[in-house]
């Protein structure tokens, strides 16, 4: 999959993230993806994904912004910040590094494992 797709897909991911649009997850992901987050059970399924990613944040009214992007031949990395609300504590920043593994023949985020750390 050429760098292009991959960056529209993972921009489509975090802009969904950020806008609370979690039903665009099934233009981003394969139907049978995988998805680690710190903290939280491993989730399989885009349909299951869609259905707990609001049990996985942490922040809401969130900006993702992502600084650097790594390709190489099967995977894409993507480092960045993320502000916005963490509830009941206020203002939030932290950074993020993400890994990204594709589906080659549908063109989509086959799996998916975050990293967080506080700035």
């Amino acid at each position: 999959m050429d760098t292009g797709t991959r960056e529209r897909l993972i921009a489509t991911y975090f802009d969904a993230i950020d806008d609370g649009t979690y039903d665009r997850f099934t233009d981003v992901f394969t139907e049978d993806t995988r998805y680690l987050h710190p903290n939280h059970e491993p989730v399989t399924g885009v349909e299951s994904l869609v259905q707990s990613v609001d049990d996985i944040r942490r922040t809401y009214d969130s900006t993702h912004t992502v600084d650097r992007t790594i390709h190489g031949e099967e995977v894409t990395v993507c480092e960045g910040t993320v502000a916005g609300e963490m509830p009941g504590e206020g203002d939030f920043e932290g950074g993020f590094v993400d890994v990204f593994e594709f589906d080659d023949d549908a063109e989509k985020i086959s799996y998916t494992k975050v990293y967080v750390y506080n700035r």
